[in-house]
């Protein structure tokens, strides 16, 4: 199932087994369809070391989520995107918009990280706030809120 295998991937680089989540990313884009599988991959050869490979896979990523509409993109995809700086202004827009229709903790973490990314920290600030007020145990949400300066 590609969607263990994303998860075991996800696992590896938490742990920072980078060839582990490689390797999972790899069989995952083998027996699946998420686009995912190229930004995971990406992240894992950029801490190897392999840059060059790793821009080429996140291009992959990019050029297959370009397919759907910008306001299908799930959030993982939009973390991708903004984790390597990639169309923050698009993705914190499509950040806003979701929040007026859905506020729930992940609205807010992805709206967070844009507007961290996007150099309006103290906005980003009140936004982790509002994700991390329900106390939600999230490893994704902690580092994010660590690194907005923003603690339980």
């Amino acid at each position: 199932d590609p969607r263990i295998l994303l998860a075991q991937a996800r696992l590896a680089l938490a742990r920072g087994d980078e060839r582990q989540a490689l390797a999972r990313a790899e069989e995952a884009m083998r027996h699946g369809e998420d686009p995912i599988a190229f930004a995971t991959a990406a992240e894992a050869l950029d801490r190897l070391g392999r840059t060059e490979e790793s821009a080429r896979m996140f291009r992959a990523f990019e050029a297959t989520i370009a397919a759907a509409p910008m306001e299908a993109w799930h959030r993982p995809w939009r973390i991708a995107l903004l984790d390597r700086g990639t169309r923050v202004p698009e993705v914190l827009a499509q950040a806003e918009a979701e929040l007026r229709l859905r506020q729930d903790v992940h609205g807010y973490d992805v709206y967070a990280w844009a507007l961290h990314k996007a150099g309006r920290t103290a906005e980003a600030r009140r936004a982790m706030q509002q994700a991390l007020r329900l106390g939600t145990e999230d490893r994704l949400l902690d580092a994010h809120a660590k690194a907005i300066g923003v603690s339980r």
